[in-house]
Order: structure tokens, then sequence, then C-alpha cells
């Protein structure tokens, strides 16, 4: 039998080479972004376009954040003399960069009317359906799945509240904190052992010092009857974000109008960015007033501990759940990452999963039975 690929035409084969090619640098994008690997222009760029939605619709607005951000020992106090002027990134370098990350790779896109009008002027890149202006506040959710083959199937999630920089700011000085206190690998939950207990309780202490309005959301729903447990981590995303929200708006601790940005830990890239993109539809059809999808990407958690305490906390439940009653090293450290979250641990029996928690200020385990 033939492969799939040699039924392919030559421009078939090479257009799906440009594609494949195109995703991998979006994906890197999006992790050069998140680690805050400011290598390239073009990176450095991204994380403008991420941080700063205006900087989407105005080259103006994109050149002052990125000076302001990236170049402010010479930038300073705003007025722009000739040694400035060429010293500074060149205006024209953040335009094509802006260009191609808007154009090439659909990321990041301006708003409806401004690409229109920039269509008009170079015959540029086909339409996009896109929701209202951004707004100034975001839920920045980082998701992980637990139990795939347990009784109980989790999907686990953190909520924070903080924009922009000061969300890279927070993800420095816990790089700084490993480095400090020697350690050199990721935090996994299946990597626990009883000579590392002791830098895991400390990792999830600083992470919380660094996140005090941390929000822990997860869904647990039976495993028995689910065929498609891949499909169903998207559904169970999805209602969890939905839940989400609505939780956030009523209790009013982080109400709409905001953004919302997904992350999740990548497994295959194909998959996970048709995934990504099932979950934002889905989503996008409850037209929930006032929140505004960016960005739901899969993302490398080597050197994104965000990645890494979404997997300790949706483990840590995991092991609650489907394993109670133990006494190993990692229920102790299940116990002792969700106290600090001041969760009250008689919730987790299996009568308590057909009730929807509420709470704002701890976890929340919504369930779909």
């Amino acid at each position: 039998m033939k492969a799939a690929n040699d039924t392919l035409t030559d421009e078939e084969k090479l257009e799906k080479e440009r594609e494949e090619k195109r995703l991998e640098n979006i994906s890197r994008i999006h992790e050069n972004v998140s680690i805050g690997n400011f290598a390239r222009l073009i990176d450095k760029v991204a994380f403008i376009l991420n941080y700063y939605p205006n900087s989407r619709n105005s080259d103006v607005e994109l050149a002052y954040s990125f000076w302001n951000y990236f170049e402010n020992d010479v930038y300073n106090d705003g007025n722009i003399d000739k040694f400035k002027m060429f010293n500074l990134t060149k205006l024209t370098s953040l335009t094509r960069a802006r260009a191609k990350i808007q154009n090439e790779y659909k990321i990041f896109l301006a708003d409806p009317e401004i690409r229109k009008y920039r269509r008009k002027l170079r015959d540029a890149f086909s339409d996009e359906s896109i929701q209202d202006k951004p707004h100034e506040f975001s839920y920045q959710v980082y998701a992980d799945e637990s139990g795939k083959t347990e009784q109980y199937l989790i999907v686990g999630s953190i909520w924070l509240f903080s924009f922009g920089p000061t969300l890279l700011k927070k993800q420095q000085d816990l790089f700084q904190w490993k480095k400090e206190n020697n350690i050199n690998y990721e935090f996994h939950f299946k990597d626990l052992r009883s000579n590392t207990l002791n830098n895991y309780k400390r990792f999830v202490e600083k992470f919380i010092s660094l996140n005090p309005d941390i929000g822990f959301k997860a869904i647990a729903v039976e495993r028995k009857g689910i065929s498609d447990i891949y499909n169903a981590i998207a559904d169970l995303t999805t209602h969890l974000m939905f839940q989400g929200v609505h939780q956030e708006h009523n209790s009013g601790r982080a109400p709409l109008p905001r953004n919302i940005m997904l992350t999740v830990d990548k497994d295959e890239e194909g998959k996970d960015l048709i995934k990504m993109e099932n979950i934002k539809e889905r989503l996008r059809v409850q037209n929930i007033e006032g929140l505004k999808l960016l960005n739901f990407t899969p993302e490398d958690s080597f050197k994104n501990e965000f990645l890494q305490m979404t997997d300790l906390l949706t483990a840590s439940l995991n092991r609650l759940i489907n394993f109670p009653g133990k006494q190993t090293v990692k229920d102790e450290f299940a116990t002792h990452l969700l106290r600090l979250l001041n969760v009250d641990l008689s919730v987790f029996q299996a009568d308590n999963y057909n009730k929807s928690l509420t709470r704002p200020d701890v976890s929340t385990i919504i369930d779909l039975k």
C-alpha cells in the first residue's frame, strides 16, 4: 500500500511542507514568548503584540511599547532625538516583523477594520472572524488533565489575573529562585521522590507567594462509558472554562469584560492545535458578553513553571480522588499543596463529585454527571 504522501503532486507536497514549517514557526514563537527567550526580533515583537493588544492595530503603538519595554535605556524619557533614532530599533524593522507575524502566521491579529485597511494597501491575507477589541484585564488559564486510565477523569486549571510583563516577571523570579537553590530540573508530579519532596514543597510555596490571587478550578467526571478520552478532555476543558468565567464574574472577584487565554502542555503538535481551535470555537458560539478570546496555545512545559504548577495541582487532585487513603510521599505533597490553597480536603469524597463548589477563593470541582 502506498503511503499517503505518494498520492500527492509535487505542488501539494511543497504546500504541505510549507504549512508544516509555518506551524513549527508559530509554535516556536509562542514558546519563546512564554519563557522570555528574546534572542530574535520577531519574538520580541510577538511579545509586545501578545501583551499590548493595541499594538496590533498601530505600528506607532507597537514601536512605543517595544522601545519602552526592550530599549528603555535608550528611549528613557520618550523624547526622540537624532541619537535615539540611530540607536533604537527601526520602525520599518518592527513593521516587517509585525506583518510577518500577522500576515504569514495569522496570530496576534489586528481588529477587522484595521486589517481591511491594510489589505487595501498591500493586497494581503484572507480575513478571519475576530471578536471585539481586547480588554484591559484578562483571565490567563493553564490547564492539564489526569486520571485518563483511572475511575475519574480530571481536567485541572490554574487561573491568573495579572497581565502582560507582570506575568513574565513572575516567571523570571521563579527561574532565579531555582538557580539560587541549585535546582536544575522541572517539577512534575510523576518525578516526585522523597529526596526532592522538600524542594517541591518550597517551589509551590514560592509560586503561591508570587501569585496570591491564584485560582484553581477542576472538573471531574467518571470515566466509565467514555470511549474517546481525547475528545472528552476537550469537552471538559471547554465546560471548565465556561463555568470558570461565570464563577469569577458572578463572584465579583474578576468580573467581565476580560480577555481569556488558554495554555496547555504540548503533546502532539497537530492534534494539540486542532484541540485548541475546537475549544476556542465552542466558547465563541456561547457568545459570553464581554469575553474576548485571545491566544489558545499548546506549549512545552520546559522552562514554563506555570504549566508545571498546573501539572502538580491536577495530579494532586487526581491523587486524592482516584487513590484515597494512601500514605506515600506523593500523598503528603498533594495534601500539603491543597492545604496551601486553603482547600477543605473533606470535599474529596465520591458523594461530593455530584455537586458544584463555587466558593471563588478555593478549589472548584465542577461535575458533569
